[in-house]
């Protein structure tokens, strides 16, 4: 097959995608049957045999050989004798198929993930909206446990707790309670995703924690997060490697799965990000009577949130409006009809899930 032949037949299966994702997107039960319980633990099987054991974080090897083939395509067509309109087409013509190439890859490998059944659906809850003038309660009905899993943790005292406190074996403790949350729920989790700490500021300059490269199979955090955020952000990225593209599924799958663990360091993190979550929204409510609740918080709790806010300065983010511009986009283009808004989808779920666990009915 010579190369014009193959760049047809890349474009012409990314349109026989395109209409599979189409038709596939009004029948869930059978992408999660077929792909997402079918073809994707097999594709994750591949991936974690294989590129898995990389010393290097692979997004890099992959970003620098993609770059180096689209500067290819943009040059080869130009080096000819051709006429401009010639040159202009060849070169569109390699654009295209291209982007056949990046989009057939990115929907087999991972993406059909977003069609799957609703986590709720398969688990039998209903997410439970929650008014904005209940946030506060729900702030102040969870401070006794946070404040509970952050006095059992080891040599804790009033300072912000640091990287010293963490364990040793952090990311395989991550990992192992992913997979138990998801196979309890008969979910195929039996290989292990690989974790990649990226170097610091790397994402975060982006306003981005993590990201899972579905092209690579590898759940990536940016290492500049401070320690307290590591739990939930590597936990929410393995719930991604594991099948999941629902941003609010992934953060309850870690909230699911850390929220009973046997780490000190890592259930206070888990529960401390929940809270977080909660304050965020309720500040955007009323931000001056949150300021006032914030400061008769206990002073261990003070200091960590204070830790958290001032790492997260060291990294000023690059094009903030753009980044969100183009994530929420992307989330809609997936069918999330709320895109990033579908990050705050974690507290409905949240919510739905311990009210069925209490028996309550809403």
């Amino acid at each position: 097959m010579n190369r014009t032949k193959l760049k047809i037949f890349f474009i012409c299966f990314a349109v026989f995608t395109a209409l599979l994702r189409y038709i596939a997107s009004s029948n869930p039960q059978a992408v999660e049957a077929l792909y997402s319980k079918g073809l994707f633990p097999c594709i994750r099987w591949i991936f974690d045999h294989t590129i898995h054991y990389s010393f290097i974080p692979m997004i890099f090897v992959f970003l620098f050989f993609g770059i180096l083939y689209l500067m290819h395509i943009i040059v080869r067509p130009f080096r000819s004798k051709h006429s401009l309109l010639s040159k202009l087409k060849r070169f569109g013509f390699s654009l295209i198929s291209f982007l056949a190439i990046l989009y057939t890859s990115f929907m087999w490998l991972w993406g059909f993930n977003y069609l799957r059944v609703p986590v709720e659906q398969s688990m039998s809850f209903e997410p439970k909206p929650i008014l904005v003038k209940d946030l506060k309660s729900k702030l102040v009905a969870r401070l006794p446990e946070l404040m509970a899993a952050r006095k059992v943790i080891p040599g804790v005292d009033a300072m912000a707790i640091d990287t010293s406190y963490m364990p040793p074996d952090f990311e395989e403790k991550i990992r192992t309670h992913i997979q138990d949350c998801l196979i309890k729920y008969d979910y195929p989790a039996h290989t292990d995703v690989q974790g990649r700490f990226l170097p610091k500021g790397i994402l975060l300059r982006i306003k981005t924690a993590g990201v899972y490269f579905p092209f690579v199979g590898e759940s990536n955090i940016d290492a500049g997060l401070h320690p307290l955020q590591y739990s939930e952000t590597l936990a929410h990225e393995f719930s991604h490697g594991y099948g999941f593209g629902d941003e609010g599924t992934c953060s309850f799958i870690a909230y699911l799965a850390l929220k009973d663990s046997d780490d000190p360091f890592i259930r206070y993190s888990l529960l401390l990000d929940y809270w977080r979550t909660l304050a965020t929204n309720y500040l955007r409510y009323d931000n001056e009577d949150y300021r006032a609740f914030r400061g008769t918080l206990p002073i261990g709790l003070i200091a960590d949130l204070d830790a958290i806010a001032e790492n997260r300065r060291k990294y000023p983010s690059i094009f903030p409006n753009a980044r969100n511009v183009i994530y929420d986009s992307y989330l809609k283009a997936q069918g999330i009809e709320e895109g990033l808004q579908n990050y705050n989808r974690v507290i409905m779920l949240v919510e739905g899930y311990e009210g069925k666990e209490l028996g309550v009915r809403y």
